[in-house]
């Protein structure tokens, strides 16, 4: 499974890139400037001929007066780019749909925060 894992995030970065210069795996270090996208890959199950992983995409932004249309645009951009994602090599095979997208408040009132939860299936990957 690692080494699928490893493709997967290899074509994620790939993708969400193609959208955004500042792109970052699990959390982004301290010097990324704002807007800025996250994703991790969460839990996953199995059923021996499907396996479907979570990935979380935060979309994280300091907004100049509040404004909240830069993040909403990234965000919406993002969307574009992963739901309905397909993605094939000679390793690996898989599909990404949307779960659900939500706003999160962070403890920091500057800060504001998008995050769109994935499905990610793999099929017929035997590694």
């Amino acid at each position: 499974m690692t080494h699928r894992i490893i493709e997967i995030r290899k074509a994620l970065q790939s993708r969400l890139s193609d959208v955004h210069p500042q792109v970052y795996y699990e959390q982004a270090p301290d010097t990324a400037t704002y807007p800025y996208v996250v994703y991790n890959i969460a839990d996953s199950t199995d059923d021996g001929s499907l396996e479907q992983i979570m990935l979380e995409v935060d979309v994280w932004d300091a907004p100049i007066n509040n404004n909240t249309m830069p993040i909403e645009t990234l965000a919406g951009n993002i969307d574009t780019a992963l739901h309905r994602y397909v993605f094939h090599s000679d390793d690996v095979f898989f599909s990404v749909y949307r779960e659900n997208r939500r706003n999160v408040e962070d403890s920091d009132s500057r800060l504001r925060r998008r995050q769109i939860e994935y499905q990610i299936r793999t099929m017929g990957v035997h590694n």
